[in-house]
């Protein structure tokens, strides 16, 4: 509850901080009306056990980078993007989190529909069956599978249009 409802607040910086015996990144930032940015990269979470309603309110947070998260021991994450519904970046790439600690509503309300979130398979496995409220963010991950595939069959197909370009030029050149 470090800044919970800090309305003056715009950035927060932590780089390199060490959370150490920290276990609960509980409301840190909940109804931090005016937050924009928040830069956490290199503080250290793997003691953190809940992170429940981190970001809740934050409606004006633009973007977020949370890919140094370590949420191994993280038991809660209920809420923790909340009511976001001005995040066009949001990565946790890394995120990792036990199963039983992701819950249907990690982007209830206006959050539900982020565009830019950029996930890993194994998050997107953990999401309960019932979560209605994920297609947007669902969504964007399934494009980004086929974005891929796209750019792997596009590289393949090059690759073998220049090796077959490349033995016809050495035949052409042993011929001479």
């Amino acid at each position: 509850e470090m800044f919970m409802g800090c309305t003056n607040i715009e950035d927060v910086t932590f780089e390199n901080v060490n959370g150490g015996e920290a276990t609960s990144m509980k409301n840190m930032f909940q109804n931090c009306i005016n937050l924009r940015s928040v830069s956490m990269n290199g503080l250290n979470t793997e003691q953190v056990t809940d992170m429940s309603h981190m970001f809740d309110y934050c409606s004006k947070l633009g973007e977020l980078d949370l890919r140094s998260f370590n949420l191994k021991n993280t038991k809660d994450i209920t809420r923790m993007f909340a009511e976001c519904g001005s995040l066009k970046s949001l990565d946790i790439s890394s995120f990792n989190p036990p199963k039983s600690c992701v819950k249907e509503n990690v982007f209830a309300g206006k959050a539900k529909d982020i565009k830019g979130v950029i996930l890993n398979q194994n998050f997107v496995s953990a999401l309960p069956a019932n979560s209605q409220n994920m297609t947007g963010v669902i969504y964007e991950f399934e494009e980004q599978k086929k974005r891929f595939k796209t750019h792997f069959i596009v590289f393949l197909c090059t690759f073998i249009l220049f090796f077959i370009l490349t033995i016809v030029m050495i035949v052409l050149l042993v011929t001479k």
